[in-house]
C-alpha cells in the first residue's frame, strides 16, 4: 500500500512539474486540406482537437491543437492555440485558417504553413518531423506540446516560426477614406529557382520574393 501511494505521489509530482495536456472526448475533427507543391496541388490530412490543459503552475485551461499530416511523404506539423472565452469553436478553426490568410506548401522534405500576421507581416512555420499516420502524428504532437507547456503558459519562446515584415504602408490594407483595414488575402505561394514568390492581395496586389532562408528580397506591386 505504501509503495502504491508513493508511486501515485511521484506520478502526480511529475505531472505538476511538466503539466498535462489531454484531448477532450468526442472533439476530434478530421479534414482534408488542399496544399500546394512545385508540381501542382496535393492534399494534406488534418485534425482539430480540443484539449484540456493543466499548466506546470497548476492553472487549468483549454486549448486547440491542429495537426497537419502529409501521408505521401510522412511529415507532420502541429500548432497549438490557447482558447479564451468568446473565441471561435475549434471545429471552425481549420476552415477559418485556410479561408483567407493561410496556405500549406508541401516539399519533399517538409511541410510549410504560410500565414498572414495582421495585414503587413508573414508567418512561416515549417516541419520535417515524421509520423507513420495521422494518429501517430497526433500522439507525437501531444507529447511535444506537453513538453512546451511551461513556455506556452508564459506566452513566449515555444513556437519556432519565422516572421517577415513586408515593409508595406497602411494604405495597402486600409481603403481610402476608411478608418478600418480591409481584408488582406494570401493569394498564392510558389517556388522558382530556390526563391519563394508570395502573392498578397490588399487594396492592390503585391508579390513578395523571399530567398530559401525566408529572408525578404523584394516586394513588387503588381496592380
Amino acid at each position: 500500500m505504501t509503495k502504491v501511494l508513493m508511486l501515485f505521489l511521484i506520478s502526480r509530482a511529475g505531472i505538476a512539474a511538466t503539466g498535462e495536456l489531454k484531448p477532450v472526448p468526442f472533439t476530434r475533427g478530421d479534414y482534408t486540406l488542399q496544399a500546394t507543391t512545385d508540381k501542382g496541388d496535393t492534399l494534406l490530412e488534418a485534425r482539430d482537437i480540443l484539449v484540456e490543459v493543466r499548466y506546470p503552475s497548476g492553472k487549468e485551461a483549454r486549448g486547440d491543437l491542429l495537426v497537419f499530416f502529409d501521408k505521401s511523404r510522412g511529415h507532420f506539423l502541429w500548432h497549438y492555440t490557447s482558447l479564451y472565452r468568446g473565441m471561435m469553436k475549434p471545429e471552425r478553426r481549420l476552415a477559418e485558417w485556410f479561408t483567407h490568410d493561410s496556405i500549406a506548401y508541401v516539399e519533399d522534405d517538409r511541410i510549410v504553413i504560410w500565414r498572414m500576421l495582421g495585414v503587413t507581416r508573414l508567418s512561416i512555420d515549417e516541419s520535417s518531423k515524421r509520423a507513420a499516420s495521422l494518429d501517430d502524428a497526433e500522439a507525437k504532437a501531444l507529447r511535444e506540446a506537453t513538453a512546451q507547456l511551461e513556455k506556452i503558459e508564459k506566452g513566449s519562446g515555444w513556437i519556432d516560426y519565422k516572421e517577415v515584415s513586408l515593409n508595406l504602408t497602411t494604405d495597402f490594407a486600409v481603403p481610402k477614406n476608411s478608418p478600418i483595414a480591409g481584408p488582406v488575402k494570401l493569394f498564392s505561394v510558389s517556388k522558382q529557382d530556390g526563391k519563394w514568390e508570395v502573392m498578397i492581395q490588399g487594396q492592390w496586389t503585391v508579390k513578395a520574393i523571399l530567398n530559401h532562408k525566408y529572408e525578404l528580397m523584394d516586394v513588387q506591386r503588381i496592380q
